[in-house]
């Protein structure tokens, strides 16, 4: 979806208005000396340039916030997936990574785009709202947790991202190919 600011339609409507009177006072120009129309011409560059490089500048620190606010929501599961690796055994979050991720959550509706709540609101809530149990309920979080990687990476610039849920779990699962088109096959399940 377009989202438009009032920089935006100043922006537009100076240059349209600017088109305009040119188009239909040519003669008027004429009888202007160069100087001024050289002056003006500059001014008018510079006031959009200017614009343009606030809305960037704006652009860059939403996106460096997004990002650290994204590193810290997905944190506490990043630490269980490392638990797994070591196999120590505590595969469940601690009342510290729960407050922490509490906290980022907040921060996370302030910066992060829709998608991206909406998947991490079904992902952190699958046990909440899941019947299944066994290997079915492990597919669906392990869906829901590429899907919301796959949003924060939307989110974060990757728009037109040809990965799929399975490309985001090679990451952090070792699977052979039989293995990924059953995670895929699994997934085309998963509502």
């Amino acid at each position: 979806m377009l989202k438009i600011n009032k920089k935006t339609i100043l922006l537009f409507l100076l240059i349209s208005s600017i088109v305009v009177v040119v188009i239909y006072n040519v003669e008027y120009f004429k009888k202007v000396d160069p100087t001024i129309l050289t002056l003006v011409s500059g001014s008018i560059g510079f006031i959009i340039s200017k614009i343009i490089e606030d809305l960037k500048e704006s652009k860059q620190r939403l996106y460096e916030q997004k990002r650290k606010y994204y590193n810290e929501l997905i944190r506490p599961y990043r630490d269980v997936l490392k638990n797994i690796k070591v196999k120590n055994g505590n595969t469940i979050l601690n009342n510290k990574q729960i407050a922490d991720a509490m906290d980022t959550a907040f921060d996370n509706i302030l910066y992060a785009s829709d998608e991206v709540i909406e998947k991490y609101g079904r992902f952190r809530n699958t046990d909440t709202n899941d019947t299944e149990t066994g290997s079915k309920s492990l597919y669906k979080t392990l869906k829901l947790f590429s899907d919301l990687l796959l949003a924060m990476r939307k989110d974060l610039g990757n728009k037109y991202t040809s990965l799929d849920d399975v490309h985001i779990l090679r990451m952090f699962i070792n699977m052979s190919e039989k293995e990924e088109e059953l995670y895929r096959k699994e997934f085309k399940k998963i509502k």
